[in-house]
C-alpha cells in the first residue's frame, strides 16, 4: 500500500473507516468480499470525482488495472441507485468528507 501524507487521502481512508469499520490495508487487497468491493469503489469515486485524480494515479494507491477503475466508477452509480446497503455507506463517507 502507498503511504500517502496527501490530507485528501488520508482524510478519505478515514472517512471510510468510520463508515465501515475498515482500514486501507483492509480493502486494497484482491479480497473480493463485498464491503471490501464497497470500500474500494467508494475510495475510486472519491478519488476520480472529489479529487479529480487520473486514473494512472488512483491506481497506484489501489493496485487495480485502468479498466477494473473504469469498471467501479461506473458500478458505483447502479450501486448508490439500487443498494440501500451501499447507498447508506456511500452517504456517509459523502458526509464525512463534505465537513
Amino acid at each position: 500500500a502507498t503511504v500517502d501524507r496527501d490530507p485528501f487521502i488520508m482524510k478519505l481512508q478515514n472517512a471510510i473507516h468510520e463508515a465501515t469499520g475498515m482500514r486501507f490495508s483492509d480493502y486494497h487487497n484482491r479480497s473480493r468480499t463485498q464491503e471490501c468491493v464497497f470500500a474500494r469503489m467508494i475510495f475510486i469515486f472519491h478519488c476520480r470525482k472529489g479529487r479529480k485524480m487520473k486514473l494512472s494515479e488512483i491506481s497506484k494507491y489501489i493496485d487495480r488495472t485502468h479498466s477494473s477503475l473504469i469498471y467501479s466508477l461506473n458500478v458505483y452509480e447502479d450501486e448508490y441507485r439500487y443498494n440501500r446497503e451501499f447507498r447508506a455507506i456511500a452517504d456517509r463517507v459523502n458526509e464525512i468528507m463534505s465537513k
